[in-house]
């Protein structure tokens, strides 16, 4: 009996319907190492595009990178098999229409994408192990980005790929209208080539785009929070438009300890903020496509100071309004598209200090304008693609102090010119694929006072290696060098004799690699990153004789082995875990400072987080732990301690004819952890945040 079973078992295997087929691109080309599924069987095509195959199951699943994936009926199975290329994304930095079909999403120098969706901004932004997000309060509260635990100036923040940051400072992404973000793009190496100066750290680009429902939100929470925001946009035909409002207000008076007075449960004072944005956007989708954008903002906000000098600072404000203008204009000759922004940015502020009780009383006026254009052209064939393009940028400064004359720096200018060329090929090289992108960059900075700074040429090169089968497979590794141009500050500012700027400053350079690997399966990857970077004419202020003056006196070599995971549970829960290890020395030569780690630079971080995601309802509970940071180049201070902070979230989403309504509670530090990101500038304990959105969904 046993043999008849046998023997049917071997006769029904060699009757399994056999198949020999051939797979092929568009042009017909043979597509070696496609992976074929039957069943619980894969094949794989030979270097020909051929495979043999038998028939398991009612339908095969053919993929390969770079392929749209294809799954057919097995008894439709023709001879020749034909697979459709991916779109291939650009390989610099994108224009972002409102035009829904001319939307291109593209990595920036194989960049990471963050889909913003229905999670918080902030939330998506602190997932990511290399980016620190400095904030204080509510987030109406000034914000700042620090990649791979560098200062933030070497963070070049953008907004739909065009640069925020004045000239070698810290950029406030607070100024920015994050509620309208839908993507916001993540680089962590070097990338000079494709941002200009500023990108030693990496870019933070972040997207907003339309058409997006008509909505209204409003949202409070600690320490007096409230925010409401309106949005309407409609569509006619070709025409789009979109209008936005927002109002956030804030008191921010969380509870803190005072260390150097040995007082606890202090209120913070003077630390309230109120905001008010606006925003309009109009497209046209024809032949050739244009799109303006137009943001508007007005803020008040205290400015407390830092625990050590209360008194100097307790009516001190800044208030003061921007405008954004930004028209992106896109179409095609040929096979050639091409592309050109315009923008201008317009700011002004004031900064009180004279009703405060110590003897730092001083009004101030800022004046600031940045305007330009960068065009492109774009030629791709097949895998290749050339992006050659110009950009023109023009900053001017003003200061003018109204409480002493004599520290007013009067209007001053730089322009950058600059010549860029993005290259990216793949090349199939069985049963591997490869892609490369290459960006150079010539930039020539002047000044109005003439003492102009060295021209600067930039490069960016990248590789990925992939293999696809049962699982995913992917190497990779990058190399370039960066700059960043003296701020304005650093080069005129004045108080009286004790501090003065240094026009004769030279700009700050850097240079590293960073090496990956990465596995994946599914909904599931583990990664592995290093990065290194050296930093030269690092700008450091110091104390010479009689005053206080910046120099190009420093540098530093900072390294770090980055280790990221995501596990699908099930279908609707994932487990995200990362680890991050820090080596960052001064490199300056000073024997004060040779060696010592690098100011507020955490040795390691930690992050462990749970994200539910059933059909309407999506909650996530996240843990993070910070190392030791030193406050002081020469150690004195000591340092700042380790600190974790464990958040959660959750929300609801349901739909009623045409309305969308959600809700949503977010519930920060539920440790109560009091803790120093900034040496003698404390964090908010326990706060929480709840909120309401509706939206009117287009049938």
């Amino acid at each position: 009996m046993k043999r008849i079973w046998v023997i049917a078992v071997i006769f029904s295997v060699l009757l399994l319907p056999a198949r020999t087929l051939r797979v092929v691109d568009t042009a017909n080309r043979p597509i070696p190492g496609v992976i074929i599924k039957s069943g619980e069987q894969i094949y794989l095509s030979n270097e020909k595009g051929v495979a043999e195959i038998e028939i398991y199951s009612d339908s095969l699943q053919f993929s390969r990178l770079g392929y749209e994936k294809l799954t057919l009926a097995s008894s439709e199975i023709p001879s020749v098999v034909q697979l459709q290329r991916q779109s291939v994304p650009s390989a610099g930095v994108k224009v972002i229409s409102i035009l829904p079909k001319t939307q291109e999403l593209a990595n920036l120098a194989n960049g990471r994408i963050i889909k913003v969706q229905n999670q918080d901004l902030q939330s998506a932004l602190q997932a990511e192990t290399e980016l620190q997000i400095s904030q204080s309060g509510t987030d109406s509260s000034k914000q700042t980005i620090s990649i791979g635990g560098l200062d933030p100036k070497y963070s070049l923040i953008m907004l739909n790929g065009i640069p925020m940051n004045r000239s070698g400072q810290e950029f406030d992404i607070s100024t920015l209208p994050l509620e309208m973000v839908s993507e916001v793009e993540v680089i962590t190496t070097n990338a000079g080539a494709i941002g200009g100066s500023g990108a030693v750290g990496g870019i933070v680009n972040f997207i907003t785009q339309y058409p997006q429902p008509c909505s209204f939100q409003s949202s409070f929470g600690s320490f007096d929070h409230y925010k409401n925001q309106l949005q309407i946009n409609h569509n006619f035909s070709k025409f789009q438009i979109g209008i936005n409002a927002a109002y956030t207000t804030a008191q921010n008076d969380f509870t803190y300890d005072n260390q150097l007075s040995g007082e606890e449960n202090l209120k913070r004072k003077n630390n309230a903020k109120k905001m008010f944005d606006a925003g309009l956007q109009l497209g046209w989708n024809s032949n050739s496509q244009w799109a303006l954008k137009t943001f508007y903002q007005k803020y008040h906000k205290q400015l407390p100071g830092n625990i050590g000098s209360l008194t100097q600072f307790d009516r001190c404000f800044l208030e003061g309004e921007s405008l954004k203008n930004m028209l992106n204009l896109n179409g095609e000759i040929g096979e050639i598209s091409w592309e050109s922004r315009f923008f201008q940015l317009h700011e002004f502020s004031r900064y009180d200090n004279s009703k405060s009780s110590g003897i730092l009383n001083t009004v101030g006026k800022n004046f600031y304008n940045r305007y330009g254009n960068k065009s492109s052209l774009v030629w791709q064939k097949e895998e290749i693609k050339v992006e050659p393009g110009v950009e023109i940028i023009k900053q001017d400064f003003e200061y003018k102090e109204l409480t002493a004359e004599v520290n007013s720096v009067p209007q001053t200018s730089m322009t950058n010119y600059a010549a860029f060329l993005h290259l990216q090929n793949k090349w199939l090289l069985f049963p591997c694929e490869f892609s490369g992108k290459l960006s150079l960059r010539h930039d020539i900075p002047q000044r109005s006072d003439s003492l102009d700074f060295q021209a600067f040429s930039s490069y960016h090169l990248s590789g990925k290696l992939e293999y696809e089968n049962i699982l995913q497979y992917a190497v990779g590794a990058s190399w370039g060098n960066s700059y960043l141009l003296p701020s304005f500050y650093d080069l005129y500012w004045k108080v009286g004799l004790a501090t003065a700027g240094n026009p004769n400053l030279k700009p700050e350079k850097s240079r590293g690699y960073q090496l990956f690997s990465q596995i994946s399966y599914h909904d599931s990857y583990a990664k592995f990153t290093y990065s290194c970077k050296k930093l030269e004419d690092s700008i450091y202020w110091y104390k010479s004789l009689l005053s206080w003056k910046p120099g190009n006196i420093g540098g530093a070599e900072v390294s770090s082995y980055n280790l990221e995971s995501k596990i699908a549970l099930c279908s609707w829960a994932k487990l995200h875990f990362s680890w991050q290890r820090n080596f960052a020395y001064d490199r300056s030569g000073n024997s004060a400072y040779e060696g010592k780690f690098l100011t507020y630079f955490p040795n390691y971080k930690t992050k462990l987080g749970l994200h539910f995601n059933i059909e309407n309802f999506q909650s996530h509970v996240s843990y993070q732990r910070t190392g030791k940071r030193w406050p002081s180049r020469d150690h004195l201070w000591g340092y700042l301690p380790a600190y974790e902070t464990v958040d959660a979230a959750v929300s609801y989403r349901i739909r009623i004819g045409k309305f969308a309504l959600g809700s949503n509670l977010q519930l920060n530090n539920l440790l109560n952890t009091k803790y120093q990101k900034y040496l003698l500038n404390p964090e908010p304990g326990f706060n929480w945040q709840a909120g309401m959105k509706i939206e009117l969904k287009e049938s």
